[in-house]
């Protein structure tokens, strides 16, 4: 009965060992990330472009530059041109324009929404390369609207 006891003991802790990597996998695929801007008040100022730093620790090739918008269920807009600004560590600049679009032709919401709250992924551009350093992006938004209200955070992220 003892011997039972003892395999079973072995077993359940071998279970446990095994599975332990995966309580410290993430399922954040990013391999280089900016910090999050978050909007006072959930707006976005229009005299207020966004300025976001990334520290690319080493060469990246060939993946995609991704920014995140968090925002309120039900924004009221369907497209949001930006115009994003990326400096390099060489000095050198990058000028990416971008509608981000908030909802499909029939009206839906193309977000992924739990609750009041909504995470929207737009690429920004494919097969891009960054060198080691720290790269910083300037992001402003291209409407006559001096504030886009239901806003409440942005970044960019590296895939």
């Amino acid at each position: 009965m003892k011997v039972k006891r003892n395999i079973q003991s072995v077993i359940c802790i071998a279970i446990i060992l095994l599975n332990l990597p995966l309580l410290f996998t993430s399922c954040d695929k990013s391999l280089a990330k900016t910090n999050v801007s978050e909007f006072e008040n959930n707006k976005w100022d229009k005299n207020k472009p966004v300025t976001l730093q990334m520290n690319v620790l080493e060469t990246i090739s060939n993946k995609r530059l991704v920014l995140k918008l968090n925002h309120v269920y039900g924004f009221q807009l369907d497209k949001l041109p930006v115009v994003i600004l990326m400096t390099a560590p060489d000095g050198k600049s990058s000028t990416y324009e971008k509608t981000i679009v908030f909802k499909t032709e029939k009206g839906e919401d193309i977000a992924d929404c739990s609750g009041d709250y909504c995470d929207l992924s737009t690429t920004i551009d494919q097969g891009i390369s960054f060198s080691k350093g720290t790269y910083s992006f300037k992001i402003a938004y291209n409407l006559s609207y001096e504030t886009i209200p239901n806003i409440m955070a942005i970044s960019l992220f590296v895939e």
